[in-house]
């Protein structure tokens, strides 16, 4: 892989970690 298919792949897994993390904590505030 080149440097900028790693950089990508770096942004795209930080903004599904992002959106993961709005939607899960919500429901985790509901449960505790």
């Amino acid at each position: 892989m080149s440097q900028q298919q790693q950089k990508a792949v770096r942004q795209v897994g930080v903004v599904a970690v992002a959106i993961y993390l709005l939607l899960i904590l919500p429901n985790l505030s509901a449960v505790f």
